[in-house]
C-alpha cells in the first residue's frame, strides 16, 4: 500500500491558469469568457444557479465536454501543460492520476456491470502499478476512509445495491484513490447526510494539506462554500460575475446577483406553527425490508441486512411529514415500499385502505413519488412531451390531445418551464432542470400524497427555494399531504410540520418540527441538528 507523498506548499504557486475559455455546443455558448487560477494547496469554490455553466467550465479542463467547441483564444494550463496541446494518450495518463474529478450524478458515473470495489481497483493498477492484492486491501481503507460501514461487504456491492450517499462515498474514494494534485467536486456532498458531509468535507481537507492538493469545490451550497474554500468564483449565464476572497464576496457582494444568491441562502422558519389536524391519508405498520448479505456453497442465505427494522410511520392529510437520517437509514427504503416499489413485510393503508386492496391504476395515480436522481428516473429515449403524456395516457385517457396540452403547459409553468422543452430530450438540461421536469411529471396526475425524495438536493439556492415554495403553494391549494425526504435540516424546517428521524432502519424521533428543532431529545437528533449548523 502507497504512502501519501508529502508536497510543499507554494500558496502562490498557480496550478491551474483558465484564459479567455469560450465554449459552445453549435452556435449556442455554454461558458463566455471565463478567467480564473486555482492556486497549489487551495481550495476555490464555484457557485451559481442551475444551468450557469459551473459543470461544463470543469469538465472542459481535462476536454470531457462532449460535442463541444471551443473558442481559439481560449487557454488551459495545467502544471505548465496546455490541455489544448496534449494528445489523447497524454490526457488519459493524466486523468484520474494528477486530475480527479468528483461527478454530480454517481449513480450515470458508476459501471452498473462491475462491483464498486472493482472499479475502485481498475484505476489503482492502472495508475500506481499495485498488485490485485494491494489495490484491493488499500480499495477497502479508502471506502473505511469515506465513512462507509461494513467496507469489505460493500466492495463486492453493485451500484444499485447502495444508496445515493454511498454511491457517493464510492466516488469519492475512487477520486482520492491516486493522491492528485487538482481534485475537481462537482457537488460533491449533495447525496449525503449533514454527518456524513462534515466527514467527508473534513477528509477532503485533511487530504487536502496532507498532499498540497487544490480543489475546484463546485457546490450550490454557499454555507458549505463560505466554510472550506478560500476564494469564490460567482457563474451566471456562463460568465463569472465576481470573483475574489469568500469573506469579501460574501459578506460585501457587488454584484446584484450575488446579493440575490447569498439572501436567497437564508431559510425562514416554515411551517413550525402549522400543524394540520386532518386524519391518516397514509400510514405504514411495521414496515421490514431486509436483504441476503451472505450466503453458503448451496445458496442459503447466513445473514441479512435490515434496512427496515420494524418501523410504524403516519402521515396526515395535508401536513408535510419531514424524513432525515444518515445515508443508508433507509429513507429511500421507506419511500419505495410506501410506493409499492420495493417488497416488504408489514401493511401499508391509504385513506384508510390496504395498497394492495387497491387498483394499481388507482393506487399510482393518487401517489406519486419524485426520485433523488433525475437522470436515472427520466427515459433518455423519451423527448419530455413523451415523458409528461404517459402518464395521462394511462390515467386520463379520455382527454383528449387539447387537455393534456392545457395540462402540461400549466404545470411546466408551476415549475419555471416552458414549452420550449417539450421537444427536446432529458440529456439536453442541466441536473436541475432535470429535477424540475421530474416533479412535473409527479404534479400533472394530481396526486393526493407526493413522496419527495431529495427533490431539491440537485438544485442552487436561488432555484431551490423557488422549487420549495412551488410545493408550498401547491399543498396549500391543492390539499396535498407530502412526505419530504432530506438530509439538508434547513430545508426539512422551512417544508415539515413533523420531523420523523430514522438510524438503522427504525424511527427514533418524530414529533412537530418546532419542538424538535428547538429541544430533539434523542442523541442522534441532536448530533444531526448540531452539524447542520441550523
Amino acid at each position: 500500500m502507497p504512502l501519501i507523498p508529502e508536497r510543499s506548499l507554494a500558496v502562490d504557486n498557480v496550478l491551474l491558469q483558465v484564459k479567455n475559455l469560450s465554449v459552445a455546443f453549435g452556435n449556442k455558448p455554454v461558458v463566455k469568457n471565463v478567467n480564473f487560477c486555482v492556486r497549489q494547496g487551495e481550495v476555490l469554490g464555484l457557485v451559481g444557479e442551475s444551468g450557469s455553466g459551473k459543470s461544463v467550465t470543469a469538465l472542459s479542463v481535462l476536454k470531457l465536454v462532449q460535442g463541444a467547441t471551443y473558442d481559439a483564444a481560449s487557454s488551459i494550463v495545467f502544471d505548465k501543460q496546455s490541455i489544448f496541446d496534449l494528445n489523447d494518450d497524454e490526457l488519459c495518463a493524466i486523468r484520474g492520476r494528477d486530475i480527479s474529478f468528483i461527478f454530480q450524478e454517481p449513480m450515470s458515473s458508476l459501471n452498473p456491470l462491475h462491483r464498486v470495489g472493482k472499479q475502485i481497483v481498475e484505476i489503482l493498477r492502472i495508475h500506481q502499478n499495485m498488485s490485485e492484492t494491494q489495490a484491493i486491501r488499500y480499495a477497502v481503507k479508502l471506502l473505511a476512509m469515506t465513512g462507509i460501514r461494513h467496507p469489505k461487504e460493500k466492495f463486492y456491492s453493485f451500484p444499485h445495491e447502495l444508496s445515493g450517499g454511498q454511491r457517493q462515498r464510492v466516488m469519492i474514494a475512487m477520486a482520492i484513490a491516486n493522491h492528485p494534485k487538482l481534485l475537481i467536486a462537482d457537488e460533491p456532498t449533495t447525496a449525503l447526510d449533514v454527518t456524513v458531509q462534515q466527514q467527508i468535507i473534513d477528509l477532503l481537507l485533511k487530504l487536502q494539506k496532507k498532499l498540497g492538493m487544490a480543489v475546484l469545490f463546485i457546490s450550490h451550497d454557499l454555507n458549505l462554500i463560505k466554510k472550506i474554500a478560500q476564494r469564490v468564483c460567482v457563474m451566471k449565464n456562463g460568465e463569472i460575475i465576481e470573483q475574489g476572497d469568500v469573506e469579501k464576496v460574501f459578506y460585501h457582494p457587488q454584484n446584484p446577483y450575488t446579493k440575490a444568491l447569498v439572501s436567497s441562502s437564508v431559510f425562514d422558519k416554515g411551517n413550525d406553527d402549522v400543524l394540520p389536524k386532518g386524519g391518516t391519508v397514509l400510514c405504514g405498520k411495521n414496515l421490514c425490508v431486509r436483504y441476503p448479505v451472505k450466503k453458503n456453497f448451496w445458496g442459503k442465505t447466513l445473514k441479512f441486512n435490515h434496512v427496515l427494522d420494524g418501523m410504524d410511520i403516519e402521515l396526515h392529510k395535508g401536513e408535510c411529514l419531514g424524513v432525515v437520517g444518515e445515508s443508508g437509514s433507509g429513507k429511500t427504503t421507506l419511500a419505495m415500499s410506501l410506493a409499492l416499489l420495493n417488497k416488504f413485510s408489514g401493511k401499508v393503508c391509504l385513506n384508510g385502505v390496504d395498497i394492495h386492496a387497491l387498483k394499481n391504476k388507482d393506487f399510482r395515480r393518487k401517489l406519486q413519488i419524485v426520485f433523488q436522481d433525475p437522470y436515472t428516473s427520466l427515459n433518455p429515449r423519451m423527448t419530455i412531451k413523451q415523458i409528461l403524456e404517459e402518464g395521462l395516457n394511462i390515467h386520463f385517457s379520455q382527454m383528449d390531445k387539447n387537455e393534456k396540452r392545457v395540462r402540461i403547459d400549466a404545470v411546466l409553468k408551476s415549475v419555471e418551464l416552458d414549452s420550449s422543452v417539450l421537444d427536446k430530450y432529458p440529456h439536453e438540461f442541466s441536473g436541475g432542470q432535470r429535477q424540475r421536469i421530474a416533479i412535473a411529471r409527479s404534479l400533472v396526475l394530481e396526486p393526493e400524497v407526493l413522496i419527495l425524495d431529495e427533490p431539491t438536493s440537485a438544485l442552487d439556492v436561488t432555484t431551490q427555494v423557488q422549487i420549495l415554495n412551488l410545493l408550498k403553494n401547491i399543498q396549500k391549494t391543492r390539499d396535498l399531504s407530502y412526505i419530504f425526504i432530506s438530509h439538508d435540516m434547513r430545508v426539512v424546517r422551512y417544508m415539515a410540520n413533523r420531523v420523523a428521524v430514522l438510524h438503522n432502519g427504525k424511527v427514533v424521533e418524530c414529533r412537530r418540527a418546532d419542538a424538535f428543532f428547538q429541544n430533539p431529545y434523542d442523541d442522534y437528533s441532536k448530533e444531526l441538528i448540531k452539524a447542520s449548523l441550523i
